[in-house]
């Protein structure tokens, strides 16, 4: 499915590091959020899994920090 590709290229970024550091983990859910939110799921399938996926991938439950970022 097209809507899982952001979830493999955060995999495949952070695979063969040794330690990952906060800000990596940050840009990435970020960018997976975004292209998840740009994302027109088109299949009966990949509909309610979109919606799923947005909601456990909240960027401001994840950053925990007090910052604050907007997704456009």
């Amino acid at each position: 499915l097209e809507i899982l590709k952001p979830f493999k290229l955060a995999t495949k970024d952070i695979s063969g590091e040794k330690y990952v550091f906060e800000s990596l983990v940050i840009t990435l859910v970020y960018c997976i959020n975004k292209s998840l939110r740009q994302n027109t799921a088109s299949t009966e399938l990949s509909k309610p899994l979109k919606s799923e996926l947005l909601k456990q991938i909240d960027i401001n439950q994840i950053c925990q920090c007090g910052l604050t970022i907007r997704i456009y």
